[in-house]
């Protein structure tokens, strides 16, 4: 397995078979969403932002638009779902998402093409011609859940908006080749921050997100895993969390061997591709 950053000048629409590209579009307190890409189609998690800034996204870092779509969702937190609809009515694309997920954004777009998932559960799946699992996340949301997306052998799994660490996930992580885990606060800075108390508790429950710490924890928990070739961490809290601290209290401990990276806040990523060899 190679992977490899793609720069802009050799961005194109033409993925060879057994390549996968993929990037964070942006991730953070005010919108999250990635996104993956083979040969023959388009996947997304989550959706986050406006449609109009996905699509400028997508176009910029130059993934194709014109192949089949399909957006896996976590939960109903606006965060994560506010272009659904949109990217589904204009470009007719699967919806893969929780019961009561599906009921809501059928509210806004009936007409939504959907597939009902459960937690903890695994699906082959032909329209990205590959398969996933589904997992249980400890959030404050109905019916949270979250994935880890296979394809060609190569599996992505992302982790965030969980205010705690099931045994699964350990497992899951232990398992894939591609981790975007969250690292949502600094302890320090949010206790000493200017939220109330009750959204204080709230982030740092057992149903809110995971700490710098927790995902450092995490990472050792795991670290003799022979399969993970890289780590992005996610999802950085708008005024709790820095690009630097996470850098200081996770990255420069070298708890794995392979390459880890910031995603700062609300901005995309680089491109990589992943190829199979």
């Amino acid at each position: 397995m190679i992977i490899r950053k793609i720069n802009s000048q050799q961005y194109t629409n033409v993925i060879h078979r057994n390549h996968i590209r993929y990037a964070v579009l942006g991730t953070g307190s005010s919108g999250n969403a990635y996104v993956f890409e083979s040969d023959k189609a388009l996947w997304m998690v989550d959706a986050g932002y406006k449609a109009s800034i996905i699509i400028d996204r997508l176009r910029s870092l130059g993934f194709s638009l014109w192949k089949p779509l399909t957006i896996f969702c976590t939960h109903h937190h606006k965060d994560h779902i506010l272009g659904v609809c949109e990217l589904a009515e204009v470009h007719d694309a699967l919806v893969v998402a929780s019961e009561y997920l599906i009921h809501t954004l059928k509210l806004e777009f009936p007409r939504l093409r959907s597939w009902t998932v459960k937690a903890n559960a695994h699906y082959s799946c032909s329209s990205i011609g590959g398969s996933f699992l589904t997992f249980h996340t400890m959030h404050d949301a109905k019916e949270s859940l979250s994935y880890q997306l296979e394809l060609h052998g190569i599996r992505f799994m992302i982790l965030t908006d969980t205010g705690s660490v099931l045994p699964e996930m350990y497992r899951i992580a232990y398992y894939s080749h591609i981790l975007f885990l969250e690292a949502n606060y600094d302890q320090g800075l949010l206790e000493k921050g200017k939220y109330p108390p009750f959204l204080k508790r709230r982030i740092m429950g057992d149903r809110g997100h995971l700490s710098n710490t927790q995902a450092k924890n995490f990472l050792e928990t795991i670290k003799h895993t022979p399969h993970l070739k890289q780590v992005f961490f996610c999802h950085l809290s708008d005024d709790n969390n820095r690009v630097d601290l996470v850098e200081q209290e996770i990255v420069t401990k070298k708890i794995l061997p392979c390459p880890m990276y910031v995603c700062p806040k609300s901005i995309a990523s680089d491109v990589y591709e992943v190829v199979l060899h």
